[in-house]
């Protein structure tokens, strides 16, 4: 049994920022806010799972300025990374000096949530859980 968890949001931002270079990736909008970004953030989480486990759900966010190609591109990228990272190649996430295993992923195609403010946005929510 662990006494301590890894921030599963810092772990996962820092998987991702070195495969995207000059895009900002965090759990909040940058200001100011830049042509393109992604923004991820951890919306729930199962209860009943085993101490060594955790299942949650992670949302992720593609933001680009006036293209919505561009943001749907990205949301696609991202998507094949995060399903690489269950179904037999299990990645290992590590924050704080502690290592997670990804033991699954699922999640649906990206969607777009225009928000009328001249960004095109993409939103995916994926289903992890990793093993301590």
């Amino acid at each position: 049994m662990f006494d301590y968890l890894p921030d599963p949001e810092q772990a996962i931002i820092d998987k991702l920022t070195p495969l995207f270079p000059g895009v900002p990736i965090g759990t909040r909008e940058p200001l100011p806010r830049p042509a393109k970004y992604i923004k991820i953030f951890i919306g729930g989480a199962a209860g009943d799972v085993p101490a060594t486990y955790e299942s949650f759900t992670l949302t992720v966010e593609t933001w680009a300025k006036g293209n919505e190609t561009a943001a749907n591109r990205l949301a696609g990228q991202i998507r094949k990374i995060i399903m690489g990272w269950g179904w037999g190649y299990g990645a290992t996430l590590q924050n704080d000096g502690v290592k997670t295993h990804i033991q699954k992923t699922s999640g649906p195609r990206p969607i777009s949530y225009p928000p009328g403010d001249g960004y095109a946005r993409y939103t995916a929510t994926y289903q992890l859980s990793i093993k301590h």
